[in-house]
């Protein structure tokens, strides 16, 4: 082999191996990307079971409450009833006298729980509006006061009277004789 039989095998030799340098090169980097891209995903995945794992604790507390304070089945007519009297009786010890009820048809709010909805409207001072609303909505009864429109009256001389118009709500456990 003469001289430039030997430069031209270095030279080729140093081509293929720059070649496979970069080509090397070029793996690695894939390959650190790809296991990048799996670490922050795991990463992520981790955060997301850390969080479902929190907020398992706090659904499980409020199931074994619900559990705990549920009410007893009774039939969607004995539920609205008692919401109407509550509502007038609740109003009348305040101090007034609510009008225009307004029931609403049974709604079935998923596979054991009813909800009755009364729209009742009262004409009071904001006082015994908000003792009233407070009276009313008490989750822990499973009764909410779910909508609220309050304006004044048209008379100027009404002390500061409002008119209250506001839906509540009670959800029950329905008994066998109701059914939609």
């Amino acid at each position: 082999m003469n001289k430039r039989e030997r430069r031209m095998l270095l030279l080729i030799a140093g081509i293929v191996l720059l070649f496979a340098h970069v080509w090397g090169i070029k793996q690695y980097l894939t390959s650190y990307r790809e296991k990048e891209g799996k670490a922050m995903a795991l990463a992520a995945q981790a955060v997301s079971y850390k969080n479902s794992s929190s907020n398992a604790v706090l659904i499980a507390e409020e199931v074994a409450w619900v559990d705990k304070h549920e009410p007893e089945p009774s039939t969607f007519g004995d539920e609205q009833s008692k919401l109407l009297e509550f509502l007038k009786s609740s109003a009348t010890s305040i101090g007034f006298t609510p009008v225009k009820p307004q029931l609403t048809e049974m709604t079935n709010t998923g596979d054991k729980y009813l909800r009755t909805k009364i729209q009742i409207q009262a004409t009071a001072t904001e006082d015994q509006i908000y003792k009233w609303l407070v009276d009313i909505h008490q989750p822990t009864e499973f009764r909410a006061v779910t909508q609220i429109v309050m304006r004044p009256t048209a008379k100027v001389d009404d002390d500061g009277l409002i008119i209250c118009t506001l839906t509540a709500e009670q959800w029950l456990i329905a008994s066998n004789s109701d059914s939609l």
